[in-house]
This record gives structure tokens, C-alpha cells and sequence, in this order.
């Protein structure tokens, strides 16, 4: 790691007292309300001239706090506002205008951005860094929720990011992040990191051999993490539906095969631990590895005899520990007579993430 981002981490750990924010706060706010007083009326000199003093000793003591402002307009929305208010030119000395951070041999940018009210639209591109010989960007990533986006001068923010596409002439992989602001965006001034990027993602589809299909299988309860499908869960037949204690238990407890044990099931790729046909579904289960670095999963189809397809009707998914790792289960339903799974195929479209890269991108931009 190189000095200067040792340097910059090390900075952002110090944390100014809140007397001293209040302190700055406080004056600026009166120098603020002295001014728009002088401002309605000239005949107020000596408001005017309070004004101008108060601004100045504000300055003054900004100026002794040089060694912690940057942290405090860092980290304080409120305290930002007074900098930018007073001087904007103090403000990007401060917090400078970085629009390309790169590391791990990738480079970050920023391609374009537009607020409209509270609602901000940020494009952001990843590609191989400028002599790079690694070549980890030549296809679609994924920031794996290891970004976040802050406003210098907004007290809350909540949003999102998606992939938008990859450009094989230019390299480069675009993203689109939504952002929402509690209110009107207080400053035009933001920061987005990203802490992970995955690489090399993968598309494939496989055949699912159903030639060891029962219609008895072992069952065992496990606590669900998420669920959903195209029907209600109502819907279901009352065997596949929760049979939790708790009422509205957020970690439902559900009854699932019991085909392979968790040691058994690869680490890094998909285990298609097996299917039965009971309760008046087809049931198909596969493991997903350990995805604490991963996004694995499956969409998969059945095709009757005359060659119809369908998606599975609902699914569970849950986690399994081994060795101190967790392993990522699903558990896919097709509702349907006997007859009608029996003479069936299934397949699946399989989607791997690929290489994991941790690094710290960090890019910092005005919209206006």
C-alpha cells in the first residue's frame, strides 16, 4: 500500500470533539444570519460590520483547526455546509475532486452524473488499469453490495447500483447508482466506494439428470434466509408451507430434502444435491457453495413432453455450516401431477460471478 493512501486512512480515523463542531457551527451560523440582516438594509452599518467580523474570526479559528478540518468536513454533513458556504475554494482544497481512483490493477470512474430534486443518477465505469497486465476486466462485473455513496452535505441517503453493460471496443464496464436523498441535496458534492468487484462472471446452461427420481426422500428442518416464487406461499399444498412455532418468524423453519451432506458439496461451484417427487411437487435441490465471495445461482426451467417450459412455482433458500464456512442451499418446486413430472426434463441456466478482487476504489465529484 502506498504511503499517501496509508496516510489518507490513517487521517480519516481522527474524530473532531463535538464542542469544537458546535463551536464553528454556532459562529458561522451567526455571521450567516448578521449578513442576510445587513442585506435588507443598508442603514445598519454596524450590523454590517458585526457581520464581517463575525465571519472573520469564524476564519481565523478555522484556520487553527487546520489540522482536523478535513476530518470534520469529512465526516460532519452540518460542518461541510459551513466550509462550502464560506468558501467553496476551502471546501475542494479539503475534500479535492478525485474522478479516477484505481487499485488492484482496475480503475474506477466517473462518466456521468444528474440530480433531479432528491433523486441522483451517477454513471460509474471499471476497467483495466493503464498498464495493467492482469486483464481482469473483458466482460460484465459485479460490485457485489460493496459500495456505498455519501453526501458531504446531506444528512441520509439510500439507493442502488446496476449493471448496465460492457464495451468490448473501450474495455470498460458500466454501472448505473440511484441514489435517494432524505431531502434536497444539501451539497453537490459526493464520494462512492467500492470495496469489491467481481470478475469474470459466467453464463451456462446444463441439463439436470432426473434419472434417480423418487418419490421418497429423508426430510430435515432448517431455518430459511429467503424464499419467493410465482405463486403465494398460500398457494403451496400444505405440506411445502412453513411450519414455524412464531408467527411471522422472519427465520422460518421448513421441511427439506435430505439428500447430501454439506462436507460433500463443492466449495467453489454449484452441487446439484439431488430431486424427489412428493407432496404433489417435483422438488430440486442444489447447493451453491460458500458465496461469502461469490454470487451463484440458478434459474431453472421444466419441459414436458410437449415440449412446453415452466419456472419453478416458489423456493427456499437457507445456509449450511462446514469447517467454519457457510454454504449457500436453494430449494426449487414444480407443482404437478405424477404423470406430468415423469415424463418431464429439467435444466437450468447457471450464473457464476468468477474472480473476487477486494481493493479500495474511491472516486469524489461535484454534479454542478
Amino acid at each position: 500500500m502506498m504511503f499517501e493512501e496509508r496516510y489518507r486512512r490513517a487521517y480519516d480515523s481522527i474524530k473532531p470533539s463535538q464542542e469544537l463542531v458546535c463551536e464553528v457551527i454556532r459562529r458561522a451560523e451567526e455571521a450567516k444570519s448578521l449578513q442576510g440582516a445587513d442585506r435588507k438594509s443598508t442603514m445598519w452599518e454596524t450590523g454590517r460590520k458585526r457581520a464581517m467580523w463575525a465571519a472573520g474570526v469564524l476564519m481565523a479559528v478555522l484556520c487553527c483547526m487546520v489540522s482536523v478540518l478535513p476530518v470534520c468536513a469529512a465526516k460532519i454533513p452540518a460542518f461541510y455546509r459551513v466550509i462550502e458556504y464560506l468558501s467553496p475554494a476551502l471546501a475542494d482544497s479539503l475534500i479535492p475532486i478525485e474522478k479516477s481512483s484505481s487499485d488492484q490493477g482496475i480503475t474506477m470512474e466517473v462518466e456521468a452524473v444528474n440530480i433531479e430534486g432528491n433523486e441522483a443518477r451517477i454513471i460509474v465505469s471499471v476497467r483495466d488499469e493503464e498498464g495493467s497486465n492482469l486483464d481482469r476486466i473483458h466482460g460484465p462485473v459485479d460490485l457485489f453490495d460493496s459500495y456505498d455513496l455519501s453526501s458531504f452535505g446531506s444528512e441520509q441517503i439510500v439507493g442502488g447500483c446496476s449493471f448496465l453493460n460492457y464495451d468490448e471496443e473501450t474495455g470498460r464496464a458500466s454501472f448505473e447508482v440511484t441514489v435517494l436523498s432524505s431531502g434536497r441535496y444539501q451539497s453537490d458534492k459526493f464520494r462512492f466506494r467500492v470495496r469489491e468487484i467481481l470478475c469474470d462472471g459466467s453464463e451456462e446452461t446444463r441439463e439436470i439428470d432426473l434419472a434417480a427420481l423418487g418419490s421418497q426422500a429423508d426430510m430435515r428442518c432448517v431455518s430459511l434466509n429467503g424464499m419467493g416464487g410465482i405463486v403465494e406461499r398460500d398457494d403451496l399444498p400444505d405440506s411445502l408451507k412453513a411450519i414455524s412455532e412464531i408467527e411471522d418468524d422472519p427465520k422460518q423453519q421448513w421441511d427439506v430434502l435430505d439428500l447430501m451432506q454439506v462436507e460433500d458439496c463443492a466449495e467453489n461451484d454449484f452441487t446439484v444435491t439431488g430431486a424427489a417427487y412428493t407432496d404433489g411437487a417435483l422438488r430440486l435441490q442444489i447447493c451453491m457453495g460458500n458465496v461469502r465471495h461469490a454470487d451463484r445461482h440458478v434459474q431453472p426451467f421444466l419441459v414436458d413432453a410437449a415440449g412446453e417450459e415452466q419456472s419453478c412455482a416458489f423456493s427456499v433458500s437457507w445456509y449450511e455450516e462446514t469447517d467454519g464456512q457457510s454454504y449457500q442451499f436453494y430449494e426449487y418446486y414444480f407443482i404437478g401431477e405424477p404423470e406430468e413430472i415423469e415424463n418431464s426434463s429439467v435444466y437450468g441456466i447457471f450464473y457464476d460471478s468468477g474472480e473476487s478482487v477486494e481493493g479500495n476504489w474511491e472516486v469524489t465529484f461535484r454534479v454542478r
